[in-house]
C-alpha cells in the first residue's frame, strides 16, 4: 500500500510543480510585456516625431492635454474646440488655438488624438496637397490629395 501512496505522492507533486512553472511563465511574460509601458501612476506620451516618454498620470487635469512644444518640452493646455488646431508659436512659448493653421504649417491628427499645426510632419505621416491648396499630413493619400514629390534641382 506504501508503493501506491509514494506513487501518488508522486504525481501530485509534480502536478503542483507543472501548475507553478505555467504560472511563472504567465507571470514572467506579463512582466516582459510592462517593460514596453510605463509605471504604475504613469502614462506614455509621445512626441509628434514619434518618440515616446512616460509622464505622471496626472501632469494634466481634465479637460487639458498634454501638448509637444517641438522643443523636446511638453506642457498641459485646454482643449481646442472640436474643428481648431493647437498651434506652438515659434518660440515655443505659447500654445493657441486656430482654423486655419498658418500659412507654412500643416494641420494634421497625431496618433494620440491632438489635432495640431506642425512644421513637418509627424513620423509615419507624409505631406500632401488638397485641392484648395491646403496641406494636410496623413498615413496614404484618399484620392483627395495631390502627393508632394521633390524635384532634383
Amino acid at each position: 500500500m506504501k508503493k501506491n501512496d509514494s506513487t501518488y505522492n508522486y504525481f501530485q507533486s509534480l502536478f503542483a510543480f507543472l501548475q507553478y512553472s505555467y504560472l511563472l511563465i504567465i507571470f514572467t511574460t506579463a512582466q516582459e510585456e510592462d517593460i514596453e509601458t510605463c509605471p504604475i501612476g504613469q502614462k506614455t506620451f509621445a512626441y509628434d516625431v514619434g518618440e515616446t516618454i512616460c509622464i505622471p498620470d496626472t501632469f494634466c487635469i481634465s479637460p487639458q492635454v498634454v501638448v509637444d512644444l517641438d522643443n523636446r518640452q511638453y506642457r498641459c493646455v485646454d482643449k481646442c474646440n472640436n474643428d481648431e488646431y493647437f498651434d506652438v508659436s515659434e518660440d515655443h512659448s505659447t500654445v493657441s488655438c486656430v482654423t486655419p493653421c498658418p500659412e507654412l504649417k500643416t494641420q494634421t491628427t497625431l496618433p494620440s488624438g491632438v489635432m495640431k499645426c506642425v512644421d513637418s510632419c509627424p513620423y509615419g505621416q507624409f505631406r500632401f496637397r488638397r485641392r484648395d491648396g491646403s496641406y494636410i499630413c496623413q498615413t496614404h493619400c484618399t484620392g483627395f490629395e495631390k502627393a508632394l514629390e521633390l524635384e532634383n534641382e
